[in-house]
């Protein structure tokens, strides 16, 4: 699958359909249907390229997760298939990183290598369990820095995992919109 081409795709948990059509956003306006926009010397080169120092772009997390039935779906898939899905992400974050909207992306490793952390009478323990049980389990995540919600959510339908409706999209909060 090459970069920015549609088809289909083995993701981390599966075979998903991969398409580079716009889906719905916000609004009911397709994804991907941005127009070139001119900021105060040129016309971007690149759709999702930072405009000016005056339109600052916002940050988001795209949350991947993963169910039973992705894991095993996965697990049943050929390795070729697995490949094919894998590079579905590295050309997603090559893309993002030529846009300069990719700040991290990381897999998670399985939840039996975390930890849980408590704090009591100022004493800080960690234990390995018991965790809540849960169907879905964070499997990854990306950090972005991009125009606003629409572009958002035009990256995380390129997730594979997103096909099976394991995909967040959610803005960063500045620790101040916290404030009382």
């Amino acid at each position: 699958m090459g970069r920015g081409a549609g088809g289909t795709a083995a993701g981390r948990h599966g075979t998903f359909s991969c398409s580079t059509e716009p889906v719905s956003g916000t609004q009911g306006k397709p994804i991907g249907s941005h127009r070139r926009r001119r900021s105060s010397a040129t016309i971007l080169d690149t759709p999702h390229q930072r405009i000016s120092d005056r339109e600052p772009a916002v940050k988001y997390v795209i949350l991947i997760y993963s169910n039973p039935e992705s894991r095993q779906l996965w697990s049943r898939l050929p390795a070729e298939q697995r490949r094919e899905g894998l590079e579905a992400y590295t050309a997603l974050n090559e893309a993002l990183t030529a846009t300069g909207e990719l700040i991290v992306a990381e897999a998670l490793a399985d939840p039996a290598a975390g930890r849980r952390v408590r704090v009591e009478s100022g004493l800080a323990t960690a234990t390995d369990g018991p965790f809540a049980e849960a169907k879905e389990l964070m499997a990854g995540f990306y950090l972005v820095e991009c125009d606003g919600i629409d572009r958002a959510l035009e990256i995380a339908a390129r997730i594979p995992e997103a096909a099976m409706g394991l995909v967040e999209v959610r803005p960063v909060t500045a620790l101040s919109g916290f404030e009382a």
